[in-house]
């Protein structure tokens, strides 16, 4: 799977995730498959399959409040069930320009605190966040060094990261 983690520090936003792909019994790590898509108001990282990615790339969504995430994500989810069937593992952390918030199949949506990670290592993740998060690093460092306390635990974790601002 994977680990994609964001954090709320003073006014921004940023996010972060590795790069590792897992099929099957394989683990290998891509660069083709980015797990955080950006667009203008907003990112969205996605983990379990890589269905998300093709079609979050085609699309340039406005989201301002949680409404706009909750109705967003349905549509969204119904169109992967469309190409995935009920087969679909898929997370998804979306960064607005004031919240972060956590979605998935079974639609639901909350909005999360200063931080929060989704995947595979995300118990890891979260947890070095809350050391993390007391230490004074800034922020790309933090997620990267939760992503890189992820891959020490979790080997559907692995490098490289990759950490935007939003």
């Amino acid at each position: 799977m994977t680990c994609v983690v964001a954090l709320r520090h003073g006014k921004k936003m940023y996010m972060g995730a590795d790069s590792r792909i897992v099929h099957d019994n394989f683990k290998f790590t891509s660069n083709n498959y980015p797990k955080i898509i950006k667009y203008d108001n907003c990112a969205i990282g996605y983990a379990g399959n890589t269905t998300p990615k093709r079609v979050l790339e085609s699309l340039n969504p406005v989201l301002r409040t949680q409404k706009d995430v909750y109705k967003f994500t349905k549509k969204l989810f119904e169109k992967l069930k469309e190409l995935d069937g009920d087969e679909l593992e898929t997370e998804l952390l979306i960064c607005t320009k004031k919240a972060i918030y956590m979605a998935d199949k079974y639609l639901d949506c909350f909005e999360m605190g200063n931080y929060w990670a989704i995947g595979s290592g995300s118990e890891f993740a979260l947890g070095a966040m809350e050391i993390l998060n007391t230490m004074g690093l800034n922020p790309k460092s933090q997620i990267e060094e939760a992503l890189k306390t992820a891959s020490k635990y979790c080997t559907d974790v692995g490098p490289p990261y990759k950490v935007i601002e939003v």
